[in-house]
């Protein structure tokens, strides 16, 4: 007979979503426009080669390989070299602020290949949600898609677990929650002047920071731990990846960017382009072309 000590399971209460999940097969050349979601997105290399350009990094994911988006986070993709590719594409999100943090923590702008000790669970999981793609879903199908997704979230947490044994402290996930707001109130401020006003203002990230009730020093000590950049280095980073995607609109020319981009002169907005990435818009525009 086992005995049991007087003990409760933890209460559960949590909200789980998924939407966006399907593959698809595009040719070389293909680009999809920056986007950011609010919830994690895991990308699936099948064939060929993608290229990511996030907000702080830029991968080149190959076949086999994997790479989670974090939340609110904008990204750009490319097919990667002169073959087709095939990408199988998720998203998820739940409300476990703990799982939230350390998911975020630990696997932004990595690429998940073979080598990881998780690789294999992690990949049948995502090939079992595969399987079911198709044009009418059953319950038991969309129970497989909510249980193999929520086993993605499992392994991943597992792996921490088996390394560290511990969850984050209360702080630090509240510390997380903070930068979100803060970098998602200026990515919206940003959004907003970029294509909805009429007459571009500068925006001010020491109001923006004000709104939060912290101090300027606080708020350049959190960004810099969570995205590696001061906040008006955050900023300037979001405006040169929306400052690529204007460019190759063929509607808009590098004078009428540099405008909405709210800069002085399209001179000025050429060499800060040049600065960050290392060729001219004109060079970029070109260099997409080829």
């Amino acid at each position: 007979m086992q005995f049991f000590e007087d003990g409760y399971l933890p209460t559960i209460n949590t909200t789980f979503s998924f939407f966006g999940g399907h593959a698809e097969t595009v040719e070389p050349g293909w680009r999809w426009p920056t986007e950011h979601h609010p919830a994690f997105e895991i990308m699936y290399i099948m064939d060929g080669a993608q290229r990511t350009v996030t907000e702080s990094a830029e991968k080149i994911i190959k076949a086999g390989e994997m790479m989670i988006i974090p939340i609110g986070m904008e990204h750009t993709n490319y097919c990667w070299g002169n073959e087709p590719m095939t990408f199988f594409t998720m998203h998820f999100n739940l409300d476990d602020p703990a799982i939230k943090y350390l998911l975020v923590k630990n696997f932004t702008n990595q690429i998940i290949d073979q080598t990881a000790p998780y690789y294999n669970e992690l990949r049948q999981s995502l090939e079992q949600i595969i399987s079911i793609i198709g044009t009418h879903y059953s319950l038991s199908d969309r129970l497989t898609i909510e249980l193999n997704t929520i086993n993605v979230i499992g392994t991943l947490i597992r792996h921490l677990h088996a390394n560290k044994d511990q969850l984050p402290k209360q702080n630090e996930i509240d510390h997380y929650a903070l930068f979100q707001q803060i970098s998602t109130r200026i990515k919206d401020e940003l959004n907003e002047q970029i294509f909805n006003a009429q007459i571009p203002k500068t925006i001010s990230i020491a109001s923006i920071i004000a709104e939060f009730h912290i101090s300027q020093s606080t708020a350049l000590h959190l960004f810099k731990q969570y995205s590696q950049q001061s906040p008006q280095k955050y900023l300037q980073s979001l405006k040169m990846q929306i400052a690529k995607n204007l460019l190759l609109q063929p509607d808009l020319s590098i004078k009428e960017v540099a405008y909405k981009l709210n800069y002085s002169s399209p001179g000025h907005f050429s060499r800060e382009f040049k600065r960050f990435f290392g060729i001219t818009p004109r060079q970029y525009i070109q260099s997409q072309k080829a």
